[in-house]
């Protein structure tokens, strides 16, 4: 049974790359060529291999320039044998005008013998590549991508380094490191995220919403919403307490989006709870942790001021 996606890569210097990749021929990767842009169509399998009690690495997809996120695979253990990678802190804080390096460890392989490629990605916004770095020292940066950027190799401790230059507060992201083994493997790192400091961050603004009334006036679950909005950059953490306890069960939290200035990023969460429990508590509250706030901004909600229309 195969997963598929498609991915339309906007890098001419990708349709060399993908020809010679044995990895990708292995997992059925057709490519054409369509004016500027390349469409990779990737069909990846269940390795056959499924009885190996060698460790095995979970396969992920390909993301490179504008192209869509592809949907995760179901979770398997991919074929080959190399142990993964480790790679920088989760955060790294770093000054504007400042330089910054990310590493990402080679396991059980030549360093030179892999090729490696940097993606970023930032919440609501599509991955992009940033650069490839291949076996024999050839760089192939993405058109939004300047020579700030620096790959490098350490052979001695077996590590591929990304050095950032004179770091900008656009290049606060995630950033991720693809390694494409000699031997046929893909592995990923888990992501470090550039955190450009800036003293100037918008905070977010909290609103609690009461449940619909259509939802009060029955018998089953009702919804409280929590409406963040107008904070930069988009990454946030969102809580719920009720009457000054945290809760965790039955929260929903929709993805955090860009709202329709550009400038600021928004996001939604749902408190689900039984329709003959909300007034049975004094108070509802969204707690919203963020960077521009050495306090979380708080909104809540009280059953009792809430009339119906």
């Amino acid at each position: 049974m195969f997963d598929r996606w498609e991915l339309v890569i906007k890098d001419r210097n990708l349709e060399a790359i993908t020809r010679q990749n044995e990895v990708l021929r292995a997992n059925e990767v057709k490519a054409r060529k369509e004016k500027d842009e390349l469409l990779l169509v990737l069909q990846t399998a269940q390795p056959p291999d499924t009885h190996s009690k060698k460790k095995k690495k979970r396969l992920y997809p390909i993301f490179y320039g504008s192209g869509t996120q592809a949907p995760e695979p179901p979770p398997y253990d991919s074929p080959g044998g190399s142990e993964g990678e480790e790679e920088s802190p989760s955060v790294i804080p770093v000054t504007p005008g400042q330089s910054v390096t990310l590493e990402c460890a080679v396991k059980n392989e030549n360093v030179s013998r892999v090729w490696m490629i940097w993606i970023r990605q930032s919440p609501g916004k599509a991955p992009e590549g940033v650069l490839q770095y291949m076996a024999d020292n050839k760089i192939y940066r993405a058109p939004a991508i300047t020579d700030r950027f620096v790959p490098s190799r350490d052979t001695v401790r077996s590590y591929y380094l990304l050095t950032i230059n004179n770091v900008q507060a656009n290049d606060d992201s995630k950033y991720y490191c693809f390694i494409h083994y000699d031997s046929g493997d893909q592995s990923w790192g888990e992501g470090t995220r550039v955190q450009v400091l800036r003293s100037d961050l918008p905070r977010p603004s909290v609103q609690v919403l009461p449940p619909p009334q259509e939802q009060l006036s029955g018998s089953g679950q009702v919804t409280l919403s929590c409406l963040v909005s107008g904070f930069f950059p988009g990454y946030i953490d969102i809580q719920w307490s009720v009457d000054g306890q945290r809760v965790t069960d039955n929260i929903q939290s929709s993805p955090v989006s860009l709202d329709s200035s550009g400038n600021s990023y928004l996001a939604i969460s749902y408190l689900k709870l039984a329709a003959a429990d909300w007034k049975s508590h004094a108070r509802y509250s969204c707690v919203a942790t963020h960077e521009s706030s050495k306090v979380p901004v708080i909104g809540s909600i009280a059953p009792q001021d809430c009339k119906p229309l």
